[in-house]
């Protein structure tokens, strides 16, 4: 895709392998993607992510080109709302996560609270 769009800038999700993540030109979740390809003044992305955030990117972009990598971010499409439904409702699965990554993931989710 990098030969066939060569001014594209490349924009990934974190999820993806670090040799995807090496070659990119931006590395980020959604919404760090979303507001990059914005204020970039590049006119074409190759966006490796789930395909259905292209849709979006396009839609908020409408004068840029948005190419979408395919199986970059297969695991996005795995985590349904029934799926996390059912989990809190049963309490089946236990996430230990270190305090010092809680404590820096505390702040994000924070942030992104706050931005809405």
């Amino acid at each position: 895709m990098e030969e066939k769009h060569n001014n594209a800038e490349i924009i990934v999700h974190p999820e993806c392998s670090y040799p995807v993540r090496h070659m990119a030109n931006f590395t980020g979740g959604t919404a760090q993607m979303s507001r990059y390809a914005a204020q970039s003044n590049s006119r074409e992305f190759i966006v490796g992510t789930e395909a259905n955030f292209v849709y979006r990117l396009r839609k908020n972009n409408p004068k840029k080109r948005f190419y979408p990598v395919r199986s970059l971010c297969d695991g996005m499409n795995i985590i349904t709302l029934e799926k996390v439904k059912l989990a809190l409702e049963q309490m089946e699965y236990i996430v230990e996560v270190p305090e010092g990554i809680r404590k820096r993931a505390k702040i994000a989710l924070d942030k992104m609270l706050m931005a809405q």
